[in-house]
């Protein structure tokens, strides 16, 4: 090619006369002897082994100068053809390397010529002051009579020394020879300027002309692809987005997003535009990985530098504009190297070449000026299989928005529009940062893309898990409700949205004809494992020795092997086996389940541990996890959704207690179970063809498995226990006794006791993170908490029963100012029905709660609280009652109760008319809380916004007592 400098040859032939660079007419004259310049002798190193001996040296001693800006190199090469065979030996002297080249192929060895000593640069100063190198120039056998002629000869631009000699007939022959090949690429000739390195993280934008036209050639019609690369190669993660080819059909007017996860052998194919995607396994030949159709050889995902083809081979060419861009441009001879496409990459071709033009950019930066090299374009150059001289192909990939990428993101390898929006693969993590300094407040609103960087880095890191995982990372801030006399924030929220692990069986691969389909003797078996994945699980989460394989025969029996084989004598009894080899080269992270991320976040923050620094003018501002909870709730941020857990897909249930028709939607269908008035909606079922909803007054575990019955389009879900409670954070446990369960292994579970023990009235709970225990209290957090009857810093997280879950909330209502009285101002709904249900003299029915009394609410608050805010009302009456209405009133909501110890509202006020005696909370077994208010707000969305006030005034026949909650140099754990 052009870019290949020439190399010229002197050819003495016993043969024709012919003159290149001499007069034709110019007879050949025996010379006279050359003492003064002497050709060196080499006849007794080579024997006269040979029969012609080629020969040159250039300008400045070198064949060849290259330039890089001011830098510069030379080269040189020696022809040599011994027995009719010819080789070229290449030297670089600024690396004092040869690449030794036999016809078209070459040899990068690095070791200089077995004949030496050449003297390759002749130190000899009789000689001349060219140096006669560093080629050491012709080199003739002292069977040839040669001449030194004086003066210098330009041939094809390289100036030259010349000789000549004389054969019988007289007859001189000077000819040309291209020089390289395929060798000129093989080594850089500045060894201090090498080819830039590709970033372990980065996103680009390329676009790939099929069929380029370059220097004037072409060889079939253009063709142009786009796509967008992002590669994270220290997370094993690549996403590729692109347009399909119009073959693939309907879909191929919108992108497609390949994302390849490494950590698992998953290929997820995502058409964001339709909002579906699949699963499969990262094919056997991707443009990624170091698959290459073999087993063990795959999983591996490339390197950048080996992605883009790019190694320290690359010759450096000179400053090249493009694209009206100045760069610099690299090429290199790649052989065997490059995959065929037209072979679905399972071929590499014999021959290509590939040049590189890299950015000679600036960016500017507060820092200053910092040299931006990143690649704009590749031209890639395809030879004939059978004849690799011949170029057959060309093609030309610009790249656009190169940008090398710090800060890993959420959203970077999103793969949540692989499993449904209220999946049960879904579940949510909250981790709670106590912060007291206004500095970690400003940089979550100004740093909060870095914030979220090192949340995910430590939640792959210490929960081991893919970050495909991370759906969504939620920041806000808030108050802990640990300390009630101050509304200003003191934590921060950091909810993450969690997908449960891909399924295990992407990790294996099925070899195809190998000799080890049955298991062995010496494999552990398990029975009742009925399905491949299951088998794999096993396999995967085996502690007791590293898995290798497994066997799953005649679909129940899974047997697992330390070797890639069958382990022991063969079994030959079973009708059908498959063999799987696990096929995961060079993960990040193991991937472990929700459950096991969850327990290591928690020893992680007891362990103090779950921290990172970011900086603020200069200074470290620390964030130290204090206390973290997991919910299965497929939705905690939705005030329905987040009462359901799904407990069954494909499945209806028998014998149900209600049957809703005419129900079109899920949401329609939990609403209604919700707001069921004839009994506490336990458990409903959705079948969403026919639009019927199912209620039953039985929890799903309470559920008869026999009731369970298969179905195409019908979902289970059963009433979350966890919602009736919230959290108090800090570690806190209670010094008083109750009921332990063991093997606990979630907080809902923990909560399921709580809400259905029979020995006590539960009002709270610690689930036990380190032990796996659930210890259950007939004291509420508030009944203690003046009496600091608890500790802090334990390895628990305490739940209280949440007062105000027994209401029913009517928005933009209240009810009229004459029908309740002020209880408190700068409060709190949650605070105010706990209010409501201890009041000692009369049994509230319902509550009021404003967070403001202006002109629209007075109906409600009364004039004479004009200005106030958060004003806490109870009363006795209740929505129901006859004439009973409620007034408007924007910023007030109304609650009427609904339970009234073991009671409904219907049950209670039969009762109360067959009494003479007016029933009270003193009348009523586990009503009594005692007279203690701690304003602790927690809404629905489990802790998400918070908002917390300390009453200024209250009635004066009313004592209100607040809480300190104990600081940690107060635990005595």
């Amino acid at each position: 090619r052009g870019q290949l400098a020439w190399v010229v040859v002197l050819l003495a032939v016993l043969a024709s006369l012919e003159v290149r660079g001499h007069e034709d007419d110019q007879l050949c004259v025996p010379p006279e002897p050359n003492d003064d310049h002497p050709i060196p002798d080499y006849s007794m190193t080579l024997s006269a082994n040979f029969t012609l001996t080629l020969e040159m040296t250039s300008e400045m001693k070198a064949r060849e100068r290259r330039y890089y800006h001011s830098t510069y190199a030379d080269s040189s090469a020696v022809s040599l053809r011994q027995n009719g065979t010819k080789t070229v030996y290449h030297y670089y002297p600024l690396l004092d390397k040869f690449i030794t080249q036999y016809g078209d192929h070459c040899q990068g060895s690095g070791a200089k010529p077995k004949f030496e000593p050449w003297g390759w640069f002749d130190s000899n100063l009789t000689h001349g002051d060219k140096n006669y190198g560093p080629s050491s120039i012709l080199r003739l056998s002292t069977i040839l009579n040669t001449e030194f002629v004086d003066g210098d000869v330009m041939i094809e631009g390289v100036k030259c020394e010349r000789w000549r000699t004389c054969s019988s007939d007289g007859a001189i022959e000077i000819m040309f020879t291209f020089s390289g090949l395929s060798c000129e690429n093989r080594v850089s000739v500045i060894n201090t300027i090498k080819i830039p390195s590709i970033p372990w993280h980065f996103s680009l934008s390329l676009e790939d002309i099929q069929h380029a036209e370059i220097e004037g050639k072409s060889y079939g019609n253009q063709q142009l692809d786009r796509l967008q690369l992002t590669y994270a190669g220290k997370i094993s993660l690549v996403s590729l987005n692109y347009v399909p080819k119009a073959d693939i059909g309907h879909i191929s007017d919108f992108q497609v997003e390949i994302i390849h996860d490494f950590n698992t052998g998953v290929q997820y194919t995502v058409n964001r535009e339709y909002g579906n995607c699949s699963l499969d396994f990262i094919p056997p030949y991707s443009f990624d990985s170091h698959f290459a159709g073999y087993l063990n050889s795959g999983g591996s995902l490339l390197a950048p530098n080996d992605l883009f083809h790019i190694d320290k081979s690359y010759s450096y060419v000179g400053e090249r504009p493009t694209r009206h861009i100045d760069g610099d441009m690299w090429t290199d001879t790649r052989l065997d190297d490059i995959p065929d496409p037209d072979t679905g990459g399972t071929i590499d071709y014999p021959k290509a070449v590939l040049d590189y033009y890299f950015t000679q950019g600036i960016e500017v930066t507060p820092a200053g000026n910092v040299p931006v090299t990143m690649p704009m374009r590749r031209d890639l150059f395809v030879y004939n299989r059978t004849n690799i001289m011949q170029e057959v192909e060309a093609s030309v990939t610009n790249f656009y928005d190169f940008q090398k990428i710090n800060l890993y993101s959420e959203q970077e390898f999103s793969v949540q529009e692989c499993y449904e929006q209220h999946d049960d693969r879904w579940s949510f993590v909250d981790i709670f940062f106590p912060a007291t300094q206004p500095e970690q407040f400003i940089l979550i609103k100004n740093q909060i893309t870095n914030f979220k960087h090192n949340i995910i880095l430590l939640l792959t890191k210490i929960g081991n898990m893919s970050p495909v995982r991370i759906a969504d990372i939620e920041v806000n801030d808030g108050i802990s409700g640990l300390v009630p006399n101050t509304t200003d924030a003191d934590t921060i929220f950091v909810s993450i949205k969690l997908l449960e692990r891909a399924p295990y069986l992407f990790s294996y691969r099925e070899p195809v004809d190998h000799p080890f389909q049955v298991p062995g003797d010496k494999e552990p078996d398990y029975t009742d494992i009925q399905t491949l994945e299951d088998c794999a699980a096993l396999c995967t989460q085996e502690m007791g020795f590293m898995c290798q394989s497994f066997h799953h025969c005649d679909d129940e029996i899974c047997f697992l092997s330390s070797t890639n084989g069958t382990n022991g004598n063969p079994i030959t009894k079973y009708a059908s086996c498959r063999h799987w080899i696990y096929d995961i080269a060079n993960k990040t992270f193991e991937d472990y389940p929700s459950v096991m991320v969850y327990h290591n976040i928690l020893t992680a923050i007891k362990d103090k541990k779950f921290t990172f620094t970011l900086k603020y003018k200069g200074n470290p501002v620390v964030y130290t996890a204090s206390s973290s909870l997991h919910y299965r709730t497929p939705d905690p941020n939705n005030e329905i959704r987040s009462q359901f857990t799904l407990e069954a897909k494909l499945t209806t249930i028998s014998n149900p207690d209600d049957i809703n028709t005419n129900v079109t939607s899920l949401d329609d269908c939990l609403a209604l179970c919700v707001h069921w008035k004839a009994y506490r909606c336990e458990t409903v079922v959705h079948l969403s063809q026919e639009m019927i909803c199912l209620f039953l007054a039985k929890h799903f575990l309470e559920i008869n498995q026999t009731q369970l019955i298969p179905h195409t389009e019908a979902y289970i879900y059963s009433r979350s226990y966890l919602v009736d409670y919230y959290p108090i954070l800090g570690g806190v446990a209670l010094n008083t006794s109750g009921p332990i369960y063991p093997n606990v292994d979630h907080i809902e579970d923990c909560a399921m006791y709580c809400s259905t023990e029979t020995t006590i009235k539960c009002q709270s709970f610690e689930w036990c993170y380190e032990e796996l225990s659930c210890h259950l209290h007939k004291e509420h957090f508030l009944d203690v908490a003046s009496g600091d009857n608890y500790r802090v810093n334990s390895s628990c997280i305490h739940f209280s029963k949440n007062t105000e879950s027994i209401f029913s909330r009517y928005a933009n209502q209240g009810m009229p100012s004459s029908k309740h009285k002020l209880a408190a101002v700068q409060s709190d709904a949650s605070s105010c029905a706990k209010f409501c249900i201890d009041d000692p003299d009369e049994t509230c029915e319902s509550f009021d709660f404003c967070t403001g009394c202006t002109t629209n609410e007075y109906g409600v608050c009364g004039k004479e609280n004009a200005g106030k805010t958060n004003l806490c009302f109870i009363g006795t009456h209740h929505l129901g009652e006859s004439g009973l209405k409620l007034s408007t009133a924007t910023k007030c909501e109304h609650y009427s109760r609904n339970l009234f110890g073991d009671l409904d509202y219907a049950s209670w006020l039969a009762l109360q008319r067959r009494n003479a005696n007016p029933y009270t909370p003193g009348a009523m077994t586990g009503l009594a809380f005692g007279m203690i208010f701690l304003g602790i707000l927690v809404s629905l969305a489990f802790l998400v916004v918070m908002v917390k006030f300390k009453p200024t005034s209250v009635p004066k026949d009313f004592a209100i007592s607040f809480v300190t909650i104990k600081t940690s140099g107060e635990s005595d754990t």
